[in-house]
Formats: C-alpha cells, structure tokens, sequence
C-alpha cells in the first residue's frame, strides 16, 4: 500500500490522488483498516497457541476459521470510518467552507501522527495487540520452557526450545514492539528504530516460511512427495504422529482431525 502511495500521491500535491482529497480519504481509511487487521490477527494467533499449548484440554472450537476471520475482518471495520467522521470537521469561515482535517496527514494519504485519532485509533490498539501477545508469549514460552526429552542431550533440548521460542515471536508479531518507541524525540535514535522496525517486520514472512516450512520436516516430506522427489512413508509418518500425541507437550488431546484449535504437535516448529 505505501508503494503504491508513492506513484499516485505526491507531497507537492501533483499525484493521480490530491492530498486530503476523498479518494485520499479512501485511501487512508483502506490502510488504517488493513492494519488493524493485523493486529488482530496477531491476537488471534496468540490466542490460538494459547488453547494449543497451555490449555490444551477442552480448547476445542468448533468452525474455529470461519469466527476467527469473521472476528479479525468484522471488529476493526467501524474504527476507520468512525476516525474520519469524528475528526474530520468542516467550519464555514466569511462565506467560506473550510474543513479540519484531525484524522488524514497533510502530505501523505494515512492517519494524522500526534493527533487524537492517531493515538486512540492506530496506536492504542497496536499497544492493546502488544500487551495481549506479550501475555501469550510469556505462557508459551513457559510450556517451551519446561518441555523435557530424554532422547535429546541439553544442548540439542535448549536449540529447539530456542527455535520454537524464535518461531513464536515471529507468528505473534512481537516486532512491532519497536514501533511503540518510535516516537523518541532523539533524530538518531529514532532514525536507527526505524531500520529495525523495517528489516524485523519486512522479514516476518520470510521467518515464517523458513520456520513453518523449511524447519518443518512434515511440510518439505510432504511437498517432496507432491512433485515426486521422494516416496512415501507411512510406517514413519504413522509412528511419528502417534508419539507426538502422546508424549509431545505441544499435542491438542482434544482436537478433532476435521475441526481443530492449532493441529497437532506436528505443526508446531519446537517439535522439530
């Protein structure tokens, strides 16, 4: 979205889209709206591995995808509507019809920084998502924690408590706890958050891929074998899956094989 703000807005006004325009006004409001999505996307996982790996029993949610996307898309819906309307006001001065503009930047077509709305409606649930995840993590990383192996030396132990602890950072979006101290008055120190806060968050999908993919040995096995490369295994698989329920402490006891929190253990990179 912010590249292609570059082509059609311009901070001398010359873009396709005017400045504080209504297709601006549009355009802020898509961009608000997908962020928080994001957010909220962000608690949702939490809340999922949460159910998986601390509650585990009696965490079963029954069409579990449908109320989490209609919760994830449906509940940030009103915010950016309810922020142009309120704060965008419109004053007749001698004859004249001028508006304020509280809820749209002057040079670019997203929220107001330092403003009300920017802080009630962009920062305040981007703390609340930060808070909420914090929580997850730290129960999370507990369950992590004191998972225990007896096949597994202390070293091999603490490397994959450490990469299911990376992988969990990672799905819950705890690089955005940069982006709270961005606003330091400091230029250079502000300039430096802001390189962090771009490469962490630039590469969360790419952290996610090598994690949730390229570590995971179920997910290459089964791409091997949709394009041929290697065989099936099913002794293997069959015996690996059954273990993992069993003695794994990441496995949902009470998932169904059609209708789950988070799937089983074998989903879930600290396995690996």
């Amino acid at each position: 979205m912010f590249l292609i703000q570059d082509f059609l807005v311009k901070a001398d006004n010359t873009g396709a889209i005017k400045l504080q325009s209504i297709p601006c006004a549009i355009y802020t409001m898509i961009q608000h709206y997908l962020w928080l999505v994001v957010f909220m996307w962000t608690i949702i996982e939490g809340f999922l591995m949460y159910l998986s790996l601390v509650q585990v029993f009696g965490s079963h949610i029954s069409k579990y995808m449908l109320k989490f996307n209609l919760a994830a898309w449906l509940i940030p819906l009103p915010l950016p509507i309810i922020g142009y309307f309120v704060f965008t006001k419109t004053h007749i001065v001698g004859g004249v019809q001028a508006i304020e503009h509280n809820y749209m930047a002057d040079s670019m077509c997203f929220l107001k920084p330092k403003t009300i709305s920017f802080f009630a409606l962009f920062f305040g649930p981007l703390v609340l998502a930060i808070m909420v995840n914090l929580v997850f993590f730290g129960l999370v990383l507990k369950v992590i924690r004191s998972s225990k192996n007896a096949n597994l030396s202390d070293r091999e132990l603490f490397l994959r408590q450490l990469k299911a602890a990376i992988a969990v950072m990672v799905l819950l979006g705890t690089g955005w706890v940069i982006g709270i101290f961005m606003n330091i008055p400091e230029p250079h120190m502000q300039v430096t958050l802001q390189y962090i806060f771009i490469c962490v968050n630039a590469t969360q999908g790419v952290f996610v891929f090598i994690f949730y993919v390229v570590l995971n040995d179920q997910v290459k096995n089964y791409w091997l074998e949709k394009f041929g490369i290697s065989t099936a295994t099913p002794s293997k698989s069959s015996a690996s899956t059954s273990k993992a329920t069993a003695g794994n402490v990441y496995a949902n006891a009470t998932a169904k094989t059609d209708d789950h929190t988070y799937s089983t253990a074998a989903e879930f990179p600290a396995k690996k």
